[in-house]
This record gives structure tokens, C-alpha cells and sequence, in this order.
């Protein structure tokens, strides 16, 4: 997967750690296993990740909505 298209996520619950359902902080293991294979800081790669999920974020926000000029009808 190219770096710029690389997102996380939990399962839970569905996913143990540790013998109990996955919790969202779970993700950070996974973050630094990254790091460790892309020979990257883990803040870099926390970096990425947020920068990967803001561009999908915003890629499907809504359009803004049109506000007519005062006086006209919507």
C-alpha cells in the first residue's frame, strides 16, 4: 500500500488484545510496528496517517450549500 493511501483501524470487537475486544488506543502498536518498517519516527508516521484520513475527510465532505443574497427565495 503507497504511504499516501495507508489508513488505520480497530476492529474491536471482533479483535482481541491481550485477551479483551480491541480499543481504538490499540492502534498505536500498529503505528509502531510501521515505524519500525519504514525505519520512520512513529511521529512521522502518525503524521502521515492524519494527513491520509484529512484528505479523505475531505474529499467527502459535503459540497457547500448554496445561501441565496438577502431577499431571494431558496
Amino acid at each position: 500500500i503507497p504511504r499516501d493511501r495507508l489508513l488505520l483501524e480497530t476492529d474491536g470487537p471482533f479483535v482481541s488484545v491481550g485477551g479483551r475486544p480491541a480499543v481504538p488506543p490499540d492502534v498505536q502498536t500498529v503505528v509502531d510496528r510501521i515505524a519500525e518498517a519504514w525505519a520512520e519516527p512513529t511521529a512521522s508516521v502518525r503524521s502521515c496517517l492524519f494527513d491520509n484520513l484529512a484528505r479523505v475527510i475531505r474529499n467527502h465532505e459535503p459540497p457547500p450549500r448554496h445561501t441565496p443574497p438577502d431577499g431571494e427565495a431558496s
